[in-house]
């Protein structure tokens, strides 16, 4: 049997940074995953991710993201190579909606810079975007975009540039928890280690049994168009919009369709649309990457409202996996009713923390206090 200090099963956002983190810590890691990363079985794959500091889905987010931040512009600056695009964020919808309430606390508490604009003002500053007039947006003046699968294979290469070890299509069976130590068994061998991070997307809930019941793993299709005349779209010209309206069915105020879409980077032809919420359940049956009409229709009808220019152009479709937690918010510290095993989840919005994430647990796994306020993300909270 092999050991190890620390075991990472899955290495995606978190996984890739957390093999990166201990081995530059000094620490004998073993990586796992059953694919081979980057890859588009879970929720790290694409071209793009947004990252933005005026957290929406609550103000505990913020010193993490800030964090984060810093971390992507020095993984740019070791690799000579560019992860993140600045761009504006814009937060859309009516003036009631969680989201501009979420963004305009988050942006006041941190004074992050921000500005509130009409429909008016919005459709002026971007003519592509079709607001009603009683919408307004929240503008973060600085956020950005990032190169998803290139910052984990640039996670990857440095982990195992400092020493971890990374096993891929090997496929983690099952694990136990001793006293002093933890055993992972897969299709391959049995490991031992201190310490284990269960971050492997829906692979989680095999694994876990004790959080089925609190997760869900749903089904999010990704929609790539190419416009006939990319300058507007592109960046620079575009900024990322997030957008939560009101359903068609919903009274005022009681349920909100959520979807964003990012501009073109440089180099690309093509920009991307995707719903957030209001998606349908992964199931042993759903799992292929073809976009069923149902989920077509739902998302051809928010385009064709608020982004019209892009209701008639030929789309691409990619499925992404969305794992979720019953309140939205992450999943971060020990497995309940264990000591050694830990378990990451991060509900569809985590790719922007994926280097802190790696210091975070490294942290933890090492018996050491993050920096960071995780009580809203502990797992028993359920």
């Amino acid at each position: 049997m092999k050991n190890y200090d620390h075991i990472v099963v899955g290495l995606g956002t978190t996984g890739a940074f957390t093999c990166r983190t201990l081995a530059q810590r000094g620490k004998k890691v073993l990586g796992l995953d059953m694919h081979a990363p980057p890859h588009d079985q879970g929720s790290h794959h694409g071209q793009s991710r947004s990252i933005r500091r005026a957290y929406l889905e609550g103000t505990s987010y913020v010193p993490m993201v800030l964090r984060a931040w810093e971390l992507w512009r020095q993984l740019e600056q070791d690799n000579r190579q560019q992860l993140l695009y600045k761009t504006g964020n814009l937060t859309i919808g009516p003036p009631e909606s969680p989201a501009l309430h979420g963004f305009f606390k988050s942006a006041e508490k941190y004074q992050i810079a921000h500005q509130q604009l009409s429909a008016t003002e919005t459709k002026r500053n971007w003519p592509t975007l079709n607001l009603p007039d009683h919408y307004v947006a929240g503008l973060e003046v600085e956020a950005g975009i990032l190169r998803a699968e290139k910052g984990i294979k640039l996670a990857l290469l440095h982990g195992t540039s400092e020493g971890a070890t990374i096993h891929t299509s090997e496929l983690a069976t099952g694990w136990h928890e001793y006293p002093d130590k933890i055993e992972v068994h897969t299709t391959k061998s049995t490991y031992c280690s201190e310490t284990v991070l269960f971050c492997a997307d829906s692979g989680n809930l095999a694994l876990l049994p004790q959080l089925a019941g609190q997760l869900s793993c749903r089904r999010v299709p990704v929609r790539w168009v190419t416009p006939e005349n990319p300058g507007p779209f592109s960046l620079g010209n575009f900024p990322v919009n997030f957008w939560q309206v009101p359903t068609e069915s919903a009274k005022e105020g009681e349920d909100y369709d959520e979807f964003y879409s990012l501009p073109i980077l440089p180099g690309d032809k093509q920009l991307k649309i995707a719903p957030h919420n209001h998606l349908a359940p992964l199931t042993g049956e759903s799992q292929s990457a073809t976009i069923d009409t149902k989920e077509h229709e739902h998302l051809q009808k928010l385009i064709k409202r608020y982004l019209p220019s892009m209701a008639k152009l030929a789309p691409i479709h990619q499925l992404c996996r969305y794992t979720l937690t019953p309140d939205g918010n992450f999943m971060l510290g020990k497995v309940p009713g264990h000591q050694r095993a830990f378990c990451s989840v991060l509900g569809g919005h985590g790719f922007k923390f994926a280097p802190v994430l790696g210091e975070i647990f490294a942290d933890l796994l090492c018996n050491q206090s993050p920096e960071f306020d995780l009580s809203l993300f502990d797992p028993t909270r359920f």
